[in-house]
């Protein structure tokens, strides 16, 4: 069902990621010319876990088309299977910066499989995942730390400590893992 009044102009933003259980914040909604493209949209300090276990197609944190401004920092990506990686840029994805993540155990870290993925950063990724694919166009990756096993470096460690449920939400981590 589709929400009505202003809150309908989050609905596509809302239905895209509420598949994950991922939690958004800080996110701005603009209307813009080109009805697929979404504008300032972050997705941050979330924690995904066990993704893809019968889908082929996707990845924990999965981006398709232009998403200026859209920043994807401090989340932890854990357990991820399918065959595509961690944080998955899609078909047309540009002008996202992904930044101080961490990818735990996938078949890849990061994807960014066609030249029609461009103009993307990606910076200080922590992972101890080798493979990753960049078939993209003018994509600029910078200090990527690799770790053997669960050996993570203390920023890494910071970032998956800050991910997730904020403690006043604590309670809930029980109810979504009984």
């Amino acid at each position: 069902m589709r929400p009505a009044g202003p809150a309908s102009r989050l609905y596509p933003l809302l239905t895209l990621l509420s598949a994950f259980s991922a939690r958004l914040t800080n996110n701005t909604a603009k209307s813009a010319p080109d009805s697929t493209t979404s504008h300032d949209n972050h997705v941050t300090n979330n924690v995904i876990t066990d993704l893809m276990q019968r889908a082929r197609d996707g990845g924990g944190v999965y981006t398709l088309g232009q998403q200026p401004g859209m920043m994807i920092e401090g989340n932890v990506v854990r357990r991820m299977q399918g065959d595509f990686g961690c944080y998955y840029a899609d078909e047309g994805s540009s002008s996202i910066t992904f930044q101080n993540n961490v990818c735990d155990t996938a078949p890849g870290w990061l994807d960014m499989w066609i030249d029609t993925v461009h103009d993307n950063h990606v910076l200080n990724s922590y992972t101890n995942v080798q493979a990753m694919r960049n078939n993209g166009v003018n994509i600029q990756i910078e200090n990527t730390v690799y770790v053997d096993g669960q050996a993570w470096p203390p920023a890494a460690q910071a970032i998956i400590d800050h991910a997730g449920l904020e403690s006043a939400y604590a309670y809930l981590h029980d109810w979504f893992n009984p």
